[in-house]
């Protein structure tokens, strides 16, 4: 068990407040300190959000070549990026995606 993110999770736990320092230092997490990472967040949010969890489903309906400039994101018109483009898919293609994923448990579309 890493031994500072059980510092961090048990604080947490405790009801207080993790400083910007530590908030970091949960960035810089990586290899099998993940699942000690996953293992705190679980019991985080279990204790101050309950069992129960959703699901949601996004679906891609048009992909690449947006108008937007979002510098974060592959699907903009603006930078070159491999994304496969294609227009907006049709409304009996989306119905159906969007029928799945409800079957699948989504409760957030």
């Amino acid at each position: 068990m890493n031994a500072n993110l059980r510092d961090l999770g048990e604080k947490v736990l405790e009801g207080q407040n993790i400083t910007r320092e530590e908030a970091l230092l949960i960035l810089g997490v990586e290899g099998q300190a993940l699942y000690d990472l996953f293992y705190w967040a679980n019991k985080i949010r279990h204790k101050y959000l309950g069992p129960d969890i959703t699901c949601c489903a996004i679906v891609s309906a048009k992909q690449g070549r947006c108008s937007e400039d979002c510098r974060f994101c592959a699907q903009s018109a603006w930078f070159n990026t491999p994304v496969e483009e294609f227009s907006l898919i049709g409304q009996e293609r989306l119905s159906s995606v969007v029928r799945d994923a409800q079957r699948r448990g989504a409760n957030s579309l």
